[in-house]
């Protein structure tokens, strides 16, 4: 056979080139005579691999599109058959990881993360979601210890600064709930762990609080929808109350009660943690004024900001403002001290709305302080 013919017939046809893991696969096909004898060789950074482990990677790329577009259940999905493939590619584990802890099966997705990590100590995000992972489960301790040990490993890591910020938080909150009894969860309400620092509150002389909501015009990031979702979420703490706390939205700024507005800067709050942050000024009367700011974009890649996520952030910032400036440690309050990886709309709990009848019927004294929470 001539050396032209040959060239015809040996096709290459790049099929894949997954960035975020710098992976390039090829499908190369060498036909001979006779078409009985047709073999496939596949490629990855110019490694020849398995049919299997190309397969994988083609899943890998589908379930990390899917995480990006928030379609979860269906990363999980195409992440489990890519791992049936080739459970050995820490990438596989590690997005697989990330797509349980959104759909909140919080116990799988760690396992996957410890896999990750054994099959590649030196990938820095598997430290950070996992320690993340065990910060939104109440977890300080195990969080504190993995994220101290990415810290040593990866110090120059661009986010290795927020992470320092962020073990210093964790730090002061697992000293404030050293003494913190385990069964705290059982009880009706949080309101002795969100008020250890003093009782403060709004007067029923004030209600309904005026609430101005700035525009989110020129924010990066911002999405309309999210005014609406923020508005709601004041409606639901109401509801919770009992009416005991009530609002009215207005479009004048100088004569509310508490402000609400968005920034695209990180820098501008104290505690990226949150995403959110709550300056509260009191009297001898109670609180007189409040402001909160919520942070419109993500501080991971691989949890962008979701109406859900903003949902969470809305419910726990609104919290503070209303007099609960300090946290618990149980996930499903709203009061939890960290924005959680799973991605679902969250709802007021009974211990939620335990909480917030029991401080504005509580006959205790108020404070006078400024604080930003």
């Amino acid at each position: 056979m001539q050396s032209e013919e040959l060239e015809k017939m040996f096709k290459t046809r790049s099929l894949l080139n997954l960035a975020t893991q710098s992976l390039s696969l090829s499908l190369i096909l060498f036909m001979g005579i006779s078409p009985a004898f047709a073999a496939e060789q596949y490629m990855i950074n110019g490694k020849i691999v398995t049919r299997s482990v190309y397969d994988a990677v083609v899943l890998l790329k589908q379930g990390t599109a899917q995480i990006k577009a928030n379609q979860n259940k269906e990363a999980v999905e195409s992440l489990q058959k890519a791992e049936s493939l080739a459970p050995e590619l820490h990438e596989i584990q590690f997005y697989l990881g990330l797509a349980l802890a959104k759909t909140g099966r919080s116990e799988e997705a760690i396992q996957h993360y410890e896999k990750a990590r054994q099959l590649n100590p030196g990938f820095p995000s598997v430290w950070l979601n996992l320690g993340g992972l065990y910060q939104s489960e109440g977890d300080i301790g195990k969080a504190l210890e993995i994220f101290n040990q990415y810290l040593v490993r990866f110090p120059r890591d661009p986010a290795a600064k927020n992470v320092a910020s962020l073990v210093k938080g964790l730090s002061k909150e697992a000293s404030m709930r050293s003494g913190a009894n385990v069964s705290d969860a059982l009880k009706t309400d949080y309101l002795e762990d969100v008020t250890r620092q003093g009782m403060v509150r709004w007067s029923p002389e004030k209600m309904p609080l005026k609430i101005y909501i700035a525009s989110g015009e020129g924010v990066q990031g911002y999405k309309p929808q999210w005014t609406e979702v923020l508005k709601r979420s004041f409606i639901d703490w109401q509801t919770a109350s009992g009416n005991l706390v009530s609002f009215e939205f207005t479009d004048n700024k100088e004569g509310s009660n508490i402000q609400c507005s968005w920034t695209d800067d990180p820098k501008a709050l104290k505690n990226i943690a949150e995403l959110g942050e709550t300056e509260l000024y009191s009297n001898s009367k109670g609180l007189v004024r409040g402001t909160i700011k919520f942070l419109t974009v993500a501080i991971a890649r691989e949890m962008p900001v979701t109406d859900n996520r903003m949902r969470f952030i809305f419910l726990h910032e609104i919290g503070h403002a209303l007099g609960m400036p300090g946290h618990t440690t149980t996930p499903s309050d709203a009061m939890f001290y960290s924005i959680g990886i799973t991605d679902d709309w969250r709802t007021l709990s009974e211990r939620d709305s335990n909480t917030i009848r029991k401080l504005y019927t509580h006959p205790g004294p108020s404070i006078t302080y400024k604080k930003e929470l």
